[in-house]
């Protein structure tokens, strides 16, 4: 019974921290991280949720150009949502069994006419989804 007693404290350590963690600064810390890629993201509003945080109405920036107006991203445990009437909806998993990251996306037909070049590196699936997938290790 000591290791699961262990295991089960531990999960509930981990729990606590991602709960009780000060969202607005783990975010500030990743915009100052995109920043660094020509990547802003500006007038957002942030609301707090219980294991993550969320986004609404914000407009992605790439080496000062508008390329998006996001309407909801969601950034929770193990990935991030995002909903756009300029881009479509895209999400982003953490595969920890594959040691990977899966991105699905379902692009605008305006998005796929202009941005064939970004298309180029997802695999398109019979149902018209867009897949890309980047092993880790």
């Amino acid at each position: 019974m000591g290791i699961l007693k262990s295991i089960t404290l531990l999960i509930v350590f981990c729990l606590a921290t991602l709960l009780f963690l000060p969202k607005h600064n783990l975010y500030y810390a990743a915009e100052k991280e995109l920043k660094k890629y020509d990547v802003i993201i500006s007038d957002e509003k942030f609301s707090s949720q219980l294991f993550g945080f969320k986004l609404e109405n914000a407009s992605l920036f790439v080496k000062e150009v508008n390329i998006a107006s996001l309407d909801n991203v969601n950034i929770f445990l193990s990935g991030v949502d995002i909903s756009s009437k300029t881009i479509g909806y895209a999400d982003a998993k953490l595969d920890i069994m594959n040691q990977s990251i899966v991105v699905n996306f379902e692009p605008t037909k305006m998005f796929i006419r202009k941005y064939q070049t970004v298309l180029k590196y997802f695999k398109k699936q019979q149902d018209g989804v867009y897949k890309y997938e980047y092993k880790l290790f």
